[in-house]
């Protein structure tokens, strides 16, 4: 990573949300997080392999979603979480 890439990757981890934090608070794994950023139903940030969720995306995202909008298909618990 560069130094440019360094310095936007710094800024916008002030901002944003990791994913590990989203998927454990919508009780998912990282995985569809990772996968709604993919296609395009999550708006993130980029930088190398590391994905930047901001805080201001994540609002709008779960203010306009419901969780059968987030999940489609039947919901199953899955065990120890």
């Amino acid at each position: 990573m560069g130094k440019s890439n360094k310095k936007k990757a710094a800024h916008l981890s002030r901002n944003a949300v990791p994913v590990r934090v989203i998927a454990e608070t919508l009780d998912c794994t990282p995985q569809t997080i990772r996968n709604h950023c993919r296609t395009g139903r999550l708006p993130h940030k980029r930088i190398g392999r590391r994905i930047f969720i901001t805080r201001k995306d994540l609002d709008a995202y779960l203010g306009r979603t419901t969780r059968r909008e987030l999940f489609p298909g039947p919901y199953t618990p899955t065990k120890g979480r």
